[in-house]
C-alpha cells in the first residue's frame, strides 16, 4: 500500500470512527483497504485499528441474524440485529395441533444448540431449535424459498454453473447467493439426465472448481452441497472477475454436454482491474476476448453484483440488462423487492 493511501485510509478511520461509535455499525470502513493491508500484515493484529477499521474483515462483528416471528419463509417483514459475540443465528420453529407452523427468528447462546442445555432452554415437544453460524442464515427452510411467477416449463434442462467469488468481505452476501441458485434451479428439471450443475469460486487471482457438473445426479445432495458453500477462510482479497470469466471459459468440461444450452450465474462484489485492457491472460487472451468466448459459451450469463462490484463491468458480463441485479447491501434489503426482479430473471432462463 502506498504512503497516500495508507495515509487516506488512516484519515478516514478517524472522520468515521465517532459515527461507528455512536450508530454500532459493525462493519469495513472501506473493504478493498481493509482487504489489502491484511494481506501485508498489517491490520489483524493491532488491536486498535482491527477493531474501529476493518472489524468484518478480521471477524470482530457480531453475527447478523434475522429478528421477527414469522408464519411463512419470506422475511420481508422481518429486522436485522447483530448478535454478541460467541452467540448464533436461531430458528424456532413451534407446530400447531393442525400441523401449522410459526417461527421466531434471532439471537441465542451457543448453549442452546448443544445437547447439554441448561433447564431454562428445554424444548417442548411442539418446538424445534436449530442454530446456524453465518450471517442472515436462520431463513425458515419451506419450499418454495422464493416465489417465482413463471410455472417450471416441461423439459427445462440445462448445464447450469455458478461462478462465486469467495472473499471474506462477501460472507454477509452468502446466504442471498444461496437463495438465488436454488430459486433458479427450483425452475429447472432433474429427471433422469437432467439438469447438471458445476460450481466454482474465485478470490484474488485464484479460482477453484468445487464441483463438476457431472458430480451430483440428484436435487436432494445438490442443494446440501450449496447449502454447505461459504467463503474462503483465508480469500481476504476480492477477486479479479476477468479472471473468473477467463477460468469459465476454460473448465466445466466435464459432463457438460454439447446438445444442452448452459446457463451461468456470476456472483461477485470485486472492483479490482487489470494493469490494462490490453493485459493478456494465462491463455493469451484479453478481458474483451474471454467475455466474448463467455457470451458464445451460453446465452444466458446472469449476474448478481453486490456492495462495491463495479457494476459497468458486471454488465459487460451479463447477457444483457435483462439479466443483471444489483445488491448494495444486506441490510435494508428489500426482500419483496429482491424476489421480484430475481422471479423476471429466473423466467428468462427457461422461456425458450
Amino acid at each position: 500500500m502506498s504512503q497516500l493511501l495508507f495515509l487516506t485510509f488512516l484519515g478516514s478511520i478517524l472522520t468515521t470512527l465517532l459515527v461507528v461509535e455512536i450508530n454500532g455499525v459493525c462493519e469495513d470502513i472501506d473493504t478493498i483497504a481493509c482487504a489489502d493491508m491484511i494481506s501485508k500484515g498489517l491490520m489483524c493484529n493491532d488491536p486498535v485499528l482491527s477493531k474501529s477499521a476493518c472489524p468484518l474483515s478480521c471477524g470482530l462483528c457480531g453475527r447478523a441474524c434475522y429478528s421477527c416471528q414469522a408464519t411463512a419463509s419470506n422475511v420481508s417483514a422481518c429486522a436485522t440485529t447483530t448478535c454478541h459475540p460467541g452467540d448464533m443465528c436461531l430458528l424456532k420453529t413451534k407446530t400447531s395441533a393442525n400441523h401449522e407452523e410459526t417461527y421466531t427468528l434471532g439471537c441465542g447462546p451457543s448453549l442452546i444448540c448443544s445437547k447439554k442445555r441448561d433447564v431454562s432452554y428445554i424444548e417442548e415437544r411442539d418446538i424445534h431449535i436449530t442454530c446456524c453460524s453465518g450471517n442472515l442464515c436462520n431463513i425458515p427452510d419451506v419450499k418454495p424459498t422464493v416465489q417465482t411467477t413463471t410455472a417450471k416449463p416441461r423439459g427445462c434442462i440445462k448445464d447450469f454453473i455458478l461462478m462465486v467469488e469467495d472473499s471474506t468481505s462477501l460472507a454477509p452476501y452468502f446466504p442471498i447467493i444461496k437463495i438465488a441458485v436454488k430459486a433458479v434451479l427450483d425452475t429447472m428439471d432433474f429427471d433422469t439426465d437432467g439438469t447438471r450443475v458445476g460450481v466454482a469460486t474465485f478470490h484474488g487471482s485464484h479460482c477453484t472448481t468445487r464441483w463438476e457438473l457431472d458430480r451430483y445426479s440428484n436435487k436432494t445432495d445438490l442443494y446440501k452441497a450449496v447449502d454447505g458453500l461459504q467463503a474462503h477462510p483465508e480469500g481476504s482479497a476480492n477477486g479479479y472477475n476477468a479472471i473468473a470469466v477467463e477460468y469459465l471459459v476454460e473448465n466445466f468440461r466435464q459432463g457438460n454436454r454439447p446438445d444442452v444450452p448452459d446457463v451461468i450465474l456470476f456472483n461477485s462484489q470485486s472492483n479490482l482491474h487489470l494493469p490494462s485492457s490490453s493485459f493478456l491472460l494465462s491463455n493469451g487472451h484479453t478481458e474483451t476476448d474471454a467475455l466474448q468466448f463467455l457470451h458464445h459459451k451460453s446465452e444466458s450469463v446472469i449476474v448478481i453484483a453486490f456492495g462495491n462490484a463495479d457494476q459497468a463491468e458486471m454488465r459487460q458480463i451479463a447477457s444483457d440488462n435483462k439479466h443483471y441485479l444489483y445488491i448494495p447491501s444486506v441490510v435494508g434489503l428489500d426482500p419483496n423487492a429482491f424476489q421480484q426482479s430475481l422471479s423476471a430473471i429466473i423466467s428468462l432462463t427457461c422461456s425458450s
